[in-house]
């Protein structure tokens, strides 16, 4: 009975090791794709990105400057690539297997796959550029359409406080 106790727990126990093993090397793939696909360099030019464009998004008052160092010092402090790289780590390794990581990993360490990684940011501003150009043009379109839902709304509110308006009243209880 004891030998065979003892057989179950060593079981268990190398059970418990290769599942720690497999879990430690896919959270080492997930690090590798991070590294790879230089996701803090990504990251860092992002936040940058977000205070260049404030100005051009109409944000370039008094008060918006004053407010850009703060934001600038909550971003570097909570937002950082270092503070979420362990939640980053665990996104991947929870989306992606670790063949699946190891496969990006390969590609991505390509000269093909290096080098949609450096066109990527302009496929992005390319890409926003098109959909903004569309929202442009389309605001006239979108007005309409709100303007309508409005009054639809407003006609409706009124259709139901002119209906509770002749209801009879609910004798008491």
């Amino acid at each position: 009975m004891h030998c065979r106790f003892l057989v179950l727990a060593l079981f268990a126990s190398s059970v418990a090791h290769a599942q720690a093993d497999t879990a430690a090397s896919h959270r080492a793939a997930a690090e590798q794709l991070l590294a790879v696909t230089k996701a803090e360099k990504m990251a860092t030019d992002m936040q940058s990105s977000i205070f260049k464009t404030m100005p051009a998004m109409g944000s370039d008052s008094a008060v918006t400057r004053r407010m850009q160092e703060p934001l600038r010092q909550f971003m570097a402090e909570e937002m950082s690539f270092a503070k979420m790289k362990p939640e980053m780590l665990d996104v991947y390794t929870q989306v992606f297997t670790e063949a699946e990581l190891r496969q990006m990993v390969d590609f991505y360490g390509t000269p093909l796959g290096q080098l949609m990684l450096d066109r990527m940011p302009l496929v992005l501003q390319r890409s926003q550029e098109v959909a903004m150009k569309r929202i442009t043009a389309a605001m006239p379109k979108l007005q309409v359409m709100i303007r309508q839902s409005v009054q639809d709304e407003v006609a409706r509110s009124r259709a139901v406080a002119k209906d509770k308006q002749k209801a009879p009243p609910k004798p008491p209880a």
